[in-house]
């Protein structure tokens, strides 16, 4: 989905335990395309991750949440977070497949909560506040296919 709007993003992931490895991937979109269409976000999505075999080895489970700012155009209206971020929480699925070497595939699949409170604008400059409103999500909160690069920093 991210590609879908062009969100940068990267992640990092460290080993904790024997079996547990924890993930922080960071999404950023400053994006302006014109008088009616932007999206603007920052979001961070932290992941603690289980592992049945060695971290960074086949299947994981994770308990992950999600923080979010967004200022996103879309037409005639302008959806921005209102006093706090979004937020919410989820389970999530994943599997790293080996390419060989340092490089490997991950894909992932997590489902949860999330809420937000968000004020609707007129999408000209200083455009009138429409109204203001809270949502609450259930659902998918996580889909990726990654490419991975594996640094050892042992030494």
């Amino acid at each position: 989905m991210a590609w879908a709007w062009a969100v940068m993003n990267i992640a990092a992931e460290v080993r904790v335990g024997r079996r547990w490895s924890v993930e922080l991937p960071v999404a950023w979109s400053p994006w302006h395309a014109g008088g009616k269409h932007a999206v603007k976000t920052f979001a961070i999505q932290p992941e603690a991750r289980y592992w049945l075999a060695t971290p960074g080895e086949g299947h994981f489970f994770g308990m992950h949440a999600h923080v979010g700012w967004f200022n996103v155009k879309w037409k005639r209206d302008r959806y921005q977070d209102a006093g706090r971020p979004l937020l919410g929480a989820g389970i999530s699925y994943g599997y790293l497949l080996p390419f060989g070497g340092r490089w490997a595939g991950e894909f992932t699949l997590g489902a949860g909560y999330a809420n937000m409170k968000h004020d609707t604008y007129y999408n000209i400059d200083n455009g009138a506040r429409i109204d203001t409103r809270t949502k609450n999500y259930w659902g998918i909160t996580r889909l990726g296919v990654s490419v991975v690069y594996r640094f050892n920093l042992k030494k």
